[in-house]
């Protein structure tokens, strides 16, 4: 039997080609896209970064610092982009980089300061200090006249004054453009009043009789010692006439008791945080701080219990005169354990530079950490500002760093396979 030959049809399905025509249009437009991330969008977005991190986030730090700081300088460093950390200071300071928390020994320091002030009424001049758990201060004080204090705060790095700073400056600029001499007197005291009466007493009698002028100017000197003496005698109660002219400060409740208006928005702003609050004598001889070394004389010791910023503030409480204040702080610190910069140990230190620099291991510096000390200088200082700045520096890794355009270049270099 012959074999019939056997025939195969196949069929073609023609929506396929309309399919493969819709894809290269999205595969198209997709193209355009991707090459347009790869060589605009994404070169330019790898490039920005590296200028941001250099610099915004780890820019040159400016930190101010005061006498007897001790900080933990960390901001604008990273062991992965910098490979070392630089400080600068236009004085002499100490850095250590400790492994973990930093440790104190057993030796203590002694530092000695000699400070002297003149405090008009009711204002107020302080000095802080940062001390270490296990200080001692001791604090020998005087003043010259009457109505002198001291208090003790623990505060933050910024001392807040709600205000009292401001006192006697807006107290000078709210003063009677005619130089007008405006008096509060207490009782028993004879009312000075605005017009001077001798001036008037020239109106009235311009033939001049010698005799009386001086019988006013007597009586008026005798008023002056009343004042005089009675404000030294410091009384308990103080009770303000009812006619009296004007003050030139507090008001008719601060008068009824012995604690005035500024002293008591003083303890109002430091509610909670003062540990010492005390007047001390005054004394005809306190005119220097020899005086202190000569003389036992009022004296404060303070043992610190806790790290932190302490703050001796002076204040005057005296509408007659300025007063002279004079201060010697014996403070006893405890020194941070260290070894020398150049040693093999694990902590490094730069001992009274101007400048130093520590190396930052790419894996192992996140445990690391640089403490900075400002030293408190010996002696008698007068300067009104004892801030002063310290540069921070992060020295870039040029190798992490170049990573950034070597991506740029494969981005570029991805174009061909698309």
């Amino acid at each position: 039997m012959a074999e019939q030959p056997v025939a195969y049809y196949h069929g073609c399905n023609y929506n396929s080609l309309t399919q493969l025509q819709r894809s290269d249009k999205m595969h198209g437009a997709r193209r355009v896209i991707v090459f347009c991330c790869l060589t605009a969008i994404l070169p330019t977005a790898i490039l920005i970064i590296p200028l941001y991190l250099r610099h915004k986030v780890y820019m040159d730090i400016r930190v101010p610092v005061a006498e007897s700081d001790i900080l933990e300088v960390k901001e604008g460093v990273s062991s992965i982009f910098c490979e070392a950390h630089t400080l600068s200071m236009n004085s002499t300071f100490s850095a250590f980089q400790v492994q973990g928390t930093p440790k104190y020994s057993q030796k203590r320091k002694h530092v000695r300061l000699m400070k002297s002030m003149t405090l008009p009424d009711d204002t107020l001049e302080y000095w802080g200090f940062y001390l270490p758990q296990g200080s001692t201060v001791n604090l020998s004080v005087c003043s010259r006249y009457f109505g002198a204090s001291i208090l003790v705060v623990k505060g933050e790095k910024q001392l807040r004054s709600c205000g009292l700073l401001d006192h006697h400056k807006k107290q000078s600029q709210n003063e009677n453009p005619h130089n007008e001499v405006k008096v509060t007197f207490e009782t028993e005291a004879e009312v000075i009043n605005h017009n001077n009466p001798l001036e008037e007493e020239e109106k009235d009698n311009h033939g001049g009789e010698v005799n009386e002028i001086e019988n006013e100017v007597e009586m008026l000197k005798k008023s002056a010692s009343k004042i005089i003496d009675q404000k030294a005698n410091r009384k308990t109660r103080r009770d303000v006439i009812q006619d009296r002219i004007d003050m030139i400060h507090g008001n008719v409740q601060e008068q009824d008791s012995d604690t005035s208006s500024f002293e008591a928005a003083l303890k109002l702003c430091y509610k909670g945080d003062i540990l010492l609050s005390n007047q001390f004598n005054e004394s005809e001889h306190c005119t220097d701080v020899h005086f202190l070394a000569k003389v036992s004389h009022m004296s404060v010791e303070h043992e610190v219990l806790k790290d932190g910023y302490y703050y001796y503030i002076f204040y005057s409480d005296n509408d007659l005169v300025s007063n002279d204040l004079h201060a010697v702080f014996n403070i006893y610190k405890p020194t941070l354990l260290h070894s020398n910069i150049s040693g093999s140990g694990p902590n490094k230190a730069c001992i009274n530079q101007t400048q130093c620099g520590f190396t930052l291991d790419f894996f192992n510096s996140d445990s690391k950490k640089v403490i900075v000390e400002v030293p408190t200088r010996d002696g008698i200082e007068h300067e009104p500002d004892d801030v002063t700045i310290l540069l921070s520096s992060c020295k870039p890794r040029i190798s992490v760093y170049l990573i950034f355009p070597f991506l740029v270049l494969v981005c570029i270099m991805c174009c061909a396979f698309i």
